[in-house]
């Protein structure tokens, strides 16, 4: 007895491992040739019961398989029944590629079934893969695929933004068809938005592919050709029109829409009724088409039947207030849920990040110490740079105050009696600034423009007098240029304020000296009555230059 369970059991796993091995050899064939033969493959799975099937990871490639050859297939599934093997399966195991692919087939599954939130939820996980597949194709239709669910919710920025994803995703996997599909849509992306010259760029890239690609798609092209050109050239309209007509052959499949739209933009409501008429006859439920409703709605307009016009146009606000709440129910029960599943997918990856968590914030950590040492070298030498400015914006203010000083002695010198107030504010002007002057050479000329200024403050008692006061020493010294600011209407207080300028100080320092913080409103008056434009030069720019040209 022991002898024979010694031979029987080792005798099973050998065909158990057999099983398996057939199993594999008999999908890896099918994968081969399920894009060139999709129908064969799918007769081919089909013959394959699942539960006949040794090994669960067959099991779930089999499932994927059968989801990938139904939807080559163009056979839409609205049960998960098949790809939920798959998913069970590659969402803790399988390469990227099968994870990504079999959470995108279950979201084509929601799709179909109508449930558009919980397609998306499987997009967003199959997304989570794209950075380390390889297959750009599988890449390409998953953005294809949330371009789509967007467009239905009317997120033409999300839509737009997904589909040229997937353009560049089919142009790097050499997927011709799919990669021509997308140029078309994009093109009637930027119709909707009326962005005709961005469209036609589009288009023409698409004009090349066009004897590489299906009828379906030629047709597609012409029918934007003809709607873009009824829109930019209305007397060559006629002609794009019957061109898409003739090339258009199956009257099943012809956009009949697009025709209407493009004959009623050329101004022939005539022939866009008929064309209309003939998209109703072929459209599923007219009566309920909110594009079909809106269009009848224009062309009777056009045609001057306002009753029938005001009919549609109601039928097309009850349609579309519909669609908008659905819509809007829609979205906030996907991003609740599209929130629930991010916090739900962070909690199961938390224990394999932990490690990876420290690793980063020791990298993190050193960072922030290197960068604050760039951050104290870049400080220093900003401050010394300023420290540098400084000191020499100090000679230059000093500069000018000591030949201020010289000036108005020479001037105190041979004024007569005649004007005691002027002798008397010159000389008030000449005691601030001697004392300035003292105070900066005993200090060695130390410290910088801030710590002038406030020792300039710390001498004045009445800093209005001091700014009057300069006005009135630079109307001896410059009478044409104090003439030219009185002349505009400015006060002797705002005279002198504009003389602060002249000396060399910056509207930040007058400011801070005279203690004022809203001096960039006193500078708005100033620059209204001296008829400078509120965008125009800068007020000590324009003081300068007039400064300049009127000065002895």
């Amino acid at each position: 007895m022991k002898t024979l369970v010694l031979f029987t059991v080792p005798a099973l796993l050998l065909c158990s491992c057999s099983a398996r091995q057939e199993m594999e050899c008999r999908l890896d064939s099918i994968e081969e040739y399920i894009s060139e033969d999709p129908q064969r493959a799918l007769d081919s799975l089909r013959t394959v019961s699942a539960g006949n099937i040794p090994g669960r990871e067959n099991r779930a490639r089999a499932a994927l398989l059968h989801s990938m050859a139904l939807d080559k297939n163009y056979i839409d599934v609205s049960s998960d029944s098949i790809i939920s093997t798959a998913v069970d399966w590659y969402s803790r195991h399988g390469s990227p590629d099968e994870k990504l692919k079999a959470y995108y087939y279950q979201g084509r599954v929601y799709e179909n079934a109508g449930d558009d939130e919980a397609a998306m939820e499987s997009f967003v996980r199959a997304e989570e893969n794209v950075r380390y597949s390889k297959d750009n194709t599988a890449i390409g239709k998953l953005y294809f695929a949330k371009s789509r669910i967007y467009y239905s919710i009317f997120d033409s920025d999300m839509s737009m933004e997904n589909m040229k994803k997937a353009k560049s995703y089919f142009y790097k996997g050499n997927d011709i068809e799919n990669y021509e599909q997308t140029l078309l849509n994009i093109s009637i992306g930027y119709i909707t938005s009326s962005e005709l010259d961005s469209a036609m760029i589009y288009l023409n890239q698409a004009k090349q592919y066009l004897p590489a690609v299906n009828e379906s798609r030629q047709d597609l092209y012409y029918s934007i050709m003809m709607e873009i050109k009824s829109e930019t050239c209305a007397d060559s309209s006629l002609f794009y029109i019957n061109l898409y007509k003739d090339f258009s052959q199956d009257r099943n499949t012809t956009d009949w829409y697009s025709i209407s739209r493009a004959y009623l933009t050329s101004g022939y409501a005539d022939s866009a009724l008929n064309a209309i008429n003939n998209y109703a006859k072929y459209a599923a439920d007219p009566e309920n088409d909110i594009m079909y409703q809106i269009a009848l709605s224009d062309i009777y307009d056009s045609l001057g039947l306002d009753k029938k016009s005001k009919e549609a146009y109601r039928r097309y606000v009850d349609l579309s207030d519909s669609t908008d709440i659905t819509v809007f129910n829609s979205r906030t029960r996907y991003i609740e849920e599209k929130h629930a599943d991010e916090i739900q997918i962070l909690k199961i990856k938390n224990h394999r990040n932990i490690l990876w968590l420290g690793i980063i914030v020791c990298l993190l950590s050193a960072a922030v110490i290197i960068q604050s040492l760039f951050s104290m070298i870049k400080k220093r030498t900003a401050e010394k740079r300023q420290l540098e400015k400084e000191r020499t914006r100090l000679e230059e203010l000093v500069l000018n105050i000591s030949k201020e000083r010289d000036f108005l002695k020479q001037i105190s010198d041979g004024l007569s009696e005649t004007d005691p107030d002027i002798n008397s504010l010159i000389d008030s002007r000449l005691g601030v600034l001697d004392d300035f002057f003292a105070s900066r050479i005993a200090a060695g000329n130390a410290g910088d423009i801030k710590s002038a200024i406030k020792e300039l403050e710390n001498l004045m008692e009445d800093r209005d007098e001091f700014v009057y006061s300069t006005g009135m020493s630079y109307s001896v010294r410059y009478p044409k240029f104090v003439r030219f600011l009185q002349q505009h209407g400015l006060t002797p207080w705002e005279t002198g304020y504009c003389c602060l300028y002249i000396m060399g100080l910056k509207g930040k320092e007058i400011g801070a000296f005279i203690r004022k913080s809203g001096y960039n409103n006193i500078n708005s008056a100033i620059r209204r009555k001296l008829g400078i434009e509120k965008y125009g030069t800068r007020l000590d720019k324009f003081l300068l230059e007039k400064f300049s040209g009127l000065k002895p």
